[in-house]
């Protein structure tokens, strides 16, 4: 197995951790993370899509990040 190859299989080990980490956010705050950090969509658009302001569209985004960030760390 190459360097690259081990690498590689850490790179992919911590995007399923953040998969799952994504996974156990509420879905009000997984949609917007999702959304805006995933698709790339602007808080403007998040909001026109669920239904919200784009302040909460931020604001549940900032919760979201939070709430990864903590999950992340446990999980170390």
């Amino acid at each position: 197995m190459s360097a690259h190859a081990g690498h590689e299989g850490d790179r992919i080990a911590g995007e399923l951790t953040l998969s799952d980490a994504i996974e156990r956010l509420p879905a009000s705050l997984r949609q917007v993370f999702v959304l805006f950090d995933v698709e790339g969509f602007s808080h403007a658009e998040v909001a026109d899509l669920l239904g919200i302001s784009p302040v909460a569209s931020r604001k549940r985004r900032s919760r979201a990040v939070s709430i990864l960030q903590s999950i992340l760390r446990s999980s170390r």
